[in-house]
């Protein structure tokens, strides 16, 4: 049976570098074209007047079952989709296989995860799956937290870095409670490598020394990423403060688990982070970029992943931006807005996977 083709009528389209107002048709898996007044001789029309027509958004750390561990991981697709995610990575695999990730219909990578014991990386997992998963691994994961007692001095962060350049990867470094400053991890890391939870309120926070680190990040290369995790590694007061001197992240991601699936202040996936950082002061014109073309770009999809292409891939989300509510409030860290945005389709693949 022939795949239905598919017509996105209407929308204000983001292509991944510019917006015109018109259509969008899928025959065949791809975008077939994308211009004004296109034909109404689709299988399938969907109206998005008043809506923004994006490329399917990027989640670039979040956790997913059967890959990272049974602690964490949330269920492919049904996680992602009703928030216009059509490709994410695993921010800490440390099980599964290329072969279970192609099993997804979304776009999958892996962070490869390295643990620490006795302050020393431990590398021996990660070297073994670096074969397990082949061209699906997109980079390496550290915890630098000093919450584990094995976590102490800069020693097995270097060590990752190491490893991470033997491996020709990028490293990602959660940064939540570490032991030394934000600076000092941003010298330590490489032109490309990530840095997560960057708006955390713990131990050395991002507005230490006037920014410092987010500084040295800018002119290194180092990417920044919200990895918002809700109200877990978000301090919203820091993340507004933060966004109002100008240092809003390079990307934005969920660190979703399955502990925060469509439950954290609502339903919890990458179009409600979205939400908090509009309502925090980002432009939409900076924010689509953010969980597009940047976040392709940090884990080597760029062209690939978060673009709107005539022949390309037809991965597309429509977003809604209105009344929708959301409100957090855990701990004391509150942060609300009347408005949001709301994904209303998502097509994955030329297929239409959710629908509002």
């Amino acid at each position: 049976m022939a795949e239905k083709t598919i017509l996105i009528k209407n929308g204000r389209v983001f292509d991944g570098e510019s917006y015109f107002y018109g259509d969008v048709y899928v025959k065949g898996g791809r975008i077939a074209a994308m211009k004004s007044d296109v034909p109404d001789t689709a299988d399938i029309v969907f109206d998005a007047r008043e809506k923004t027509v994006v490329p399917g958004l990027i989640d670039i750390h979040a956790h997913i079952l059967g890959i990272s561990s049974d602690q964490w991981g949330t269920p492919a697709d049904s996680s992602f989709f009703p928030f216009g995610v059509t490709a994410a990575a695993d921010g800490g695999a440390v099980k599964g296989t290329a072969e279970l990730a192609d099993s997804f219909m979304m776009r999958c990578g892996v962070f490869l995860f390295i643990g620490v014991k006795d302050d020393r990386a431990q590398t021996a997992n990660a070297k073994k799956l670096l074969d397990v998963y082949g061209d699906k691994v997109m980079g390496l994961k550290t915890m630098y937290d000093a919450t584990d007692p094995n976590v102490r001095t800069l020693a097995p962060l270097k060590e990752a870095v190491a490893f991470a350049e033997e491996c020709g990867l990028p490293l990602t470094v959660h940064c939540n409670h570490s032991p030394t400053s934000m600076e000092s991890i941003v010298d330590v890391l490489r032109r490309g490598d990530i840095l997560t939870h960057i708006f955390h309120g713990d131990r050395s926070i991002c507005s230490e020394n006037d920014y410092a680190a987010f500084k040295k990040a800018r002119e290194k290369g180092v990417i920044l990423d919200a990895g918002m995790a809700g109200c877990v590694h978000t301090d919203f007061a820091v993340l507004k403060a933060a966004v109002a001197a100008g240092y809003a992240p390079d990307v934005v991601s969920t660190d979703i688990t399955k502990l925060s699936a469509f439950t954290r202040g609502g339903k919890y996936g990458l179009a409600l982070c979205m939400s908090i950082m509009r309502a925090a002061g980002v432009s939409e014109e900076k924010l689509l970029p953010m969980v597009t073309v940047n976040a392709a770009a940090a884990v080597g999809k760029s062209g690939e992943w978060g673009v709107l292409r005539v022949g390309g891939d037809a991965d597309i989300a429509v977003l809604e931006y209105g009344d929708h509510p959301f409100d957090y409030n855990e701990n004391g860290n509150v942060f609300s807005s009347q408005k949001g945005y709301d994904c209303v389709l998502t097509v994955c693949k030329g297929l239409v996977v959710y629908k509002r």
